[in-house]
């Protein structure tokens, strides 16, 4: 695999699988959040297995402790990935952190690479931090006549607020995904119908829906999940593959954004 891209700078050697050689906690909106990396994980396979939260908040390491309901490992191109089974396989995965306490209200980034290699049935949690009774924020997909993805919102009064956009998943293929919660509106817009924001591959996707969103996410402190539902005992009706989740407090540059994008990259193509 080619890694030199011809980039002048000091991160002049791409590898798609472990990507250029930065770590996430020089981005200051990651380093002030959390992340997770299939690819940093210990005790897979056994009853010590989790996902660490690459800040060192091991109170948020993603754990499922039951070895017949950890996710399948997968390593394309050169990389590591998760794959989580659904409810249908009898051995559902399933992995969440314990008590995340986000610590802020503004600008909220997730970027995520995922792959749904499934037609689309029922509604599938991408991404939530929630309490199974209220969310601060979800990404998930909803199968139908466009199939759709779609962020909610929940204010600190407990407020629910979704936008919805076609979902980008129809090729079944890996996809970078990031869904950003936009208060000031800096990636643009003009009103509160505006605060949400998904792209995909860097690309902005068109909103279907925009309802009108808080100016500030609720401080939920709950379980962050991968693909799997709210309930501990609820899982995906579709199996969903992921990489890496970046959940940042603030907005990252456009040109950290690429870095992040490329680090965990499954694709085996470089995004700019």
């Amino acid at each position: 695999m080619r890694t030199d891209w011809g980039k002048s700078s000091r991160h002049a050697r791409w590898d798609l699988a472990a990507g250029p050689g930065f770590s996430p906690r020089e981005v200051p909106e990651v380093a002030a959040g959390y992340f997770w990396e299939a690819g940093n994980t210990t005790g897979f396979g056994t009853t010590g297995f989790r996902v660490l939260e690459g800040n060192g908040h091991s109170t948020f390491d993603l754990i499922q402790a039951t070895v017949a309901n950890q996710p399948t490992l997968l390593t394309e191109n050169g990389g590591a990935q998760f794959r989580m089974r659904n409810l249908a396989s009898g051995t559902p995965s399933s992995m969440q952190s314990g008590v995340v306490a986000a610590g802020w209200t503004g600008a909220t980034y997730i970027g995520a690479w995922l792959r749904l290699p499934v037609d689309l049935t029922g509604t599938n949690n991408l991404w939530q931090h929630d309490s199974n009774s209220a969310f601060r924020i979800s990404l998930l997909t909803i199968n139908g006549t466009p199939d759709l993805l779609r962020i909610n919102i929940i204010t600190t009064a407990q407020v629910f607020t979704a936008s919805t956009f076609a979902t980008p998943f129809a090729d079944l293929g890996w996809h970078w995904i990031e869904a950003i919660f936009d208060p000031l509106l800096v990636l643009g817009g003009s009103d509160n119908t505006d605060y949400v924001k998904v792209f995909s591959g860097l690309v902005a996707l068109s909103k279907i829906l925009g309802n009108a969103h808080p100016s500030a996410l609720s401080s939920l402190a709950a379980a962050v999940r991968i693909a799997n539902n709210t309930a501990d005992v609820a899982n995906n009706p579709d199996t969903t593959d992921w990489a890496a989740v970046y959940y940042a407090n603030g907005i990252p540059s456009r040109a950290n954004r690429v870095l992040l994008a490329n680090r965990r990259n499954p694709s085996g193509v470089l995004l700019s």
